[in-house]
């Protein structure tokens, strides 16, 4: 099977700071933190995990870069529970691990990412942008 398929839960929302059960890659931190910027129609969502375990968070630690338009921003940062799903070739994840080279299928598998809030008022899944925006799209072509 050529896809890897990571999956990551986190707790304590608390000041934005998020308690993850293992890291994204194979190697990495488990703190987490997450903020939302609320704009007039949307509110914007950033995840981030400590992979090199400095206590710190940058740029290059972003695992998840959303909007949501459903909830409003007060029930955002109620949310208790986080869940991260990360779908990727399983010869990347094997590179990621630092393995030995290995010989690799040529099947295409794209990269896709999914994040669910657990608020009190129910489950939001907001919408990835940018290189987290779901690349899975389907082309009609019109008979001729």
């Amino acid at each position: 099977m050529p896809a890897k398929i990571r999956t990551i839960r986190g707790t304590g929302n608390r000041n934005g700071l998020i308690d993850f059960n293992r890291p994204i890659g194979p190697r990495g931190g488990t703190d987490g933190l997450i903020t939302f910027k609320q704009g007039k129609r949307s509110t914007r969502i950033k995840l981030f995990q400590d992979t090199n375990e400095d206590g710190r968070f940058n740029n290059d630690e972003l695992i998840f870069k959303g909007k949501t338009s459903d909830a409003t921003h007060d029930e955002l940062t109620n949310a208790s529970r986080v869940k991260f799903t990360r779908q990727l070739h399983s010869c990347t994840w094997d590179i990621m691990k630092g393995n030995k080279p290995i010989a690799c299928t040529l099947d295409f598998v794209p990269t896709a990412y999914k994040l669910t809030l657990y608020t009190p008022a129910g489950k939001i899944v907001p919408d990835g942008f940018g290189r987290f925006e779901d690349d899975q799209f389907m082309v009609t072509i019109p008979k001729t």
